[in-house]
């Protein structure tokens, strides 16, 4: 079951990485985090994530996602893909984020699979030369809620517009 999933993980960033070609994507991301979540059937759970992904227009992004919860009675480990949305707020960025996966929850000697999903909300803020933080919610099934800070480097592949406040609208300042 294993295999299968790694299979599906590696076919999702391969279309992912196919689809960004095809619209000719404006940049891209890649970030890392941590969070506290809803994921232990008592308590809170602390987490790790890593995103990759590839913004396929100004205000949208696609990719993938991973995350790893552990507490004291199970882990879950949760491969999903997104959507997001962003607006601009002077030189920050808020995200709206739709996900779609599979939750792994390993607990004691079995493991199990469930659907995932789940909205998401952050903002980043950006520190210079591609890098930034991002603070971030989300809720969603079945983790029920989660909360931390996430840090990412963003890349562009667009020339700047010729106007003054394009520095603000680079996606290397997201």
């Amino acid at each position: 079951m294993k295999i299968v999933i790694l299979k599906v993980f590696v076919l999702t960033a391969f279309l992912a990485f196919g689809a960004g070609s095809v619209f000719a994507f404006d940049g891209g991301f890649i970030d890392l985090g941590a969070e506290a979540n809803g994921n232990a059937s008592t308590g809170i759970a602390v987490a790790r994530n890593a995103s990759l992904g590839l913004e396929i227009s100004s205000n949208w992004a696609i990719g993938m996602k991973t995350a790893y919860s552990y507490a004291e009675a199970a882990n879950t480990l949760e491969p999903s893909v997104f959507i997001r949305w962003y607006r601009f707020i002077g030189t920050s960025v808020f995200y709206a984020q739709t996900e779609l996966g599979t939750a792994i929850i390993f607990e004691d000697i079995y493991n199990s699979f469930t659907y995932m999903g789940g909205l998401a909300a952050g903002f980043r803020i950006p520190m210079g030369l591609g890098m930034y933080i991002a603070p971030v919610v989300r809720i969603g099934y079945p983790f029920i809620w989660g909360a931390g800070l996430k840090f990412g480097f963003a890349f562009n592949n667009r020339v700047a517009a010729a106007s003054d406040d394009s520095e603000n609208r680079e996606i290397i300042n997201r």
